[in-house]
């Protein structure tokens, strides 16, 4: 084992040689070749199954970063040999859920690149490839509330630790994470921290203290991405995290759980109250704020109305199709460019997607396409509500809890649908598949005694 250690650091060196004498520019594809052959070590030589997924998730991030190079091709070949892998250990088997997602995405894939309703971007249709076959994999293990935990703590400590040391070195009035974009770094965040709160308090039992540190640091993190989605996403954050918590103390206690959810809602109120005065007033995302606010239209807001209306004017003209992924600027350019004699359409920014998770499926896939994603989506619901009806599962809450965030910042954005997100996405969905497999926490302990079973 330790000669392989050596062998694989060895690789590393020698593959980072050979990428900067290339290019001193390639050291994102250097930097994303190593991750990978680590990731694959830990898979096949030392059997760590969560130290695969995790950078295979991070490496997964940087698809469209400059420099990649022939790390390109190797992403395919990695992911595959992590599906064999997945594969051979049968935590759970290959049934029929599985091998109909399996049929429904691949299927409609051949069926768009066969008939080509729309031009192709194969670019796309190789990144939605390569996280799907990620998602098959990674749905093959038996995820519970401590393995998501250890995903998250570390992905959550990476995540944050990027946007610090951003910050640092970087002039620029936003940080993009390894996201490629502010909104959807700081959207992924909210997502993630999301799951990693409420089951860390529900599931986990993790000190009040524990948990206040860790939120501070990425509501520090969110401020340097100046996204006010992510403010909101928090926020809600902390209304589900009460929701759950009383839910299973005072789940049959209807005028108890309401009476103490107003207590706590307006306390929560005021402590969020109390952190935004203590802001300051030139802070890029309090100035957002307060511009949306007051009800007026900044050049963030003028892109997404752009953005809107041209996916309905394409959901108008090509409903079935939609116009294909990378397609959408072109439409968006000329829509508004039919309307440049209005001086705030002549300003309105020209954007690559519909910044709204339902309009960029519609738009770009058709209703053929988001009855597609829709009906893989819904069998992970079903799994999700099925656990959390059967158990009472903290774990459960946390990804619906997540979920519900996802789905209400996605009314102003496309996260997990980003490219440099969608494998976040697919490691989520991939758990909520494993769900079918649960059978509780396995370090769960029943009530010994008549006063235990009270408490």
């Amino acid at each position: 084992m330790k000669l392989a250690k050596a062998l694989l650091v060895i690789a590393s060196i020698l593959v980072t040689g050979f990428f900067m004498i290339s290019s001193d520019t390639n050291y994102t594809g250097a930097i994303t070749f190593c991750l990978l052959l680590w990731s694959l070590f830990f898979a096949f030589f030392m059997d760590k199954p969560l130290a695969s997924v995790l950078l295979m998730i991070i490496s997964l991030h940087w698809f469209q970063l400059d420099g990649m190079t022939i790390t390109l091709y190797f992403i395919p070949v990695a992911v595959i040999l992590f599906l064999l892998y997945a594969l051979n250990r049968r935590e759970l088997r290959m049934d029929k859920p599985i091998l109909a997602a399996v049929a429904l995405v691949f299927g409609h894939m051949g069926l768009v690149l066969l008939t080509k309703p729309f031009p192709i971007e194969y670019i796309f249709f190789y990144i939605n490839a390569v996280c799907f076959v990620f998602f098959w994999g990674s749905s093959l293990f038996k995820w519970d509330s401590a393995k998501v935990q250890t995903i998250l703590n570390a992905h959550l400590a990476f995540m944050v630790g990027w946007g610090f040391v951003e910050r640092v070195v970087s002039s620029a009035p936003r940080i993009e994470g390894p996201a490629l974009s502010s909104t959807n770094f700081a959207v992924m965040l909210v997502v993630a921290w999301t799951i990693w709160l409420v089951n860390g308090l529900l599931e986990r039992n993790y000190k009040w203290t524990t948990l206040g540190i860790g939120s501070l640091l990425v509501l520090v993190v969110v401020l340097f991405s100046g996204t006010r989605m992510g403010i909101l996403g928090m926020g809600l954050c902390g209304v589900l995290m009460i929701i759950c918590k009383l839910y299973l103390k005072y789940e049959r206690q209807v005028m108890r759980f309401l009476v103490y959810f107003t207590i706590s809602f307006a306390a929560f109120c005021a402590f969020a109250y109390v952190v935004w005065r203590l802001l300051p007033d030139d802070l890029f995302l309090k100035q957002g704020m307060m511009t949306f606010l007051s009800g007026k239209l900044d050049m963030s807001s003028l892109g997404r109305l752009g953005a809107w209306a041209t996916a309905l004017d394409i959901i108008r003209t090509d409903p079935m199709w939609g116009v294909g992924p990378g397609n959408f600027l072109v439409r968006n350019k000329m829509l508004l460019d039919s309307f440049s004699m209005i001086p705030v359409v002549e300003i309105t920014p020209r954007l690559g997607h519909a910044h709204n998770v339902f309009l960029l499926v519609l738009s770009e896939q058709g209703f053929v396409g988001f009855a597609v994603l829709g009906s893989f989506c819904l069998v992970g619901l079903y799994y999700l509500l099925r656990c959390i009806r059967r158990y009472k599962s903290g774990l459960g809450l946390a990804l619906l809890c997540g979920g519900i965030v996802t789905l209400f910042l996605g009314m102003f954005d496309v996260f997990p649908l980003f490219p440099s997100s969608l494998v976040w996405g697919a490691w989520y969905m991939s758990v909520l598949y494993s769900l079918r497999g649960y059978k509780g926490e396995p370090d769960a302990k029943l009530p010994e005694t008549k006063e235990e079973t009270q408490k």
